[in-house]
């Protein structure tokens, strides 16, 4: 029997309309519109880069974001996005000094380029 264009078949065999095709597809997790900082975030990390000082927390959390929307394990953190959270170019550097410090980020530097920056995994603590 053939379907019309306005049918599809379901894993049953019977026929589903155009307007179940579409509740189906409401029914799943809508996509979010503009920016945002998604988790999960290791918290031994988060409160490493917390008790930093000045805005290292941001610069980390800003870190996080730009690997997970590049899909990258090393990153620049773009002019925009940073004046857009308010930081500098030199609390940058002091904030990326701070994080490199406490071992949480690995920081390239080349001459001419931008920096780029790596997040560092902590290894967890055997207790025995």
């Amino acid at each position: 029997m053939a379907m019309r264009s306005s049918q599809v078949s379901d894993l049953m065999g019977e026929s589903l309309t155009k307007e179940d095709v579409e509740q189906l597809r409401g029914s799943r997790r809508k996509r979010r519109k503009g920016r945002f900082v998604g988790g999960p975030l290791p918290w031994e990390q988060f409160s490493l880069a917390s008790q930093s000082p000045g805005r290292a927390l941001a610069v980390w959390l800003l870190i996080h974001h730009q690997t997970r929307m590049t899909r990258k394990s090393e990153v620049t953190l773009p002019k925009g996005l940073l004046e857009d959270c308010g930081i500098s170019r030199w609390v940058n550097k002091r904030a990326l000094a701070a994080l490199e410090h406490i071992g949480l980020i690995t920081v390239t530097r080349s001459k001419g380029r931008s920096v780029r920056v790596s997040l560092v995994e902590l290894l967890e603590d055997e207790e025995s």
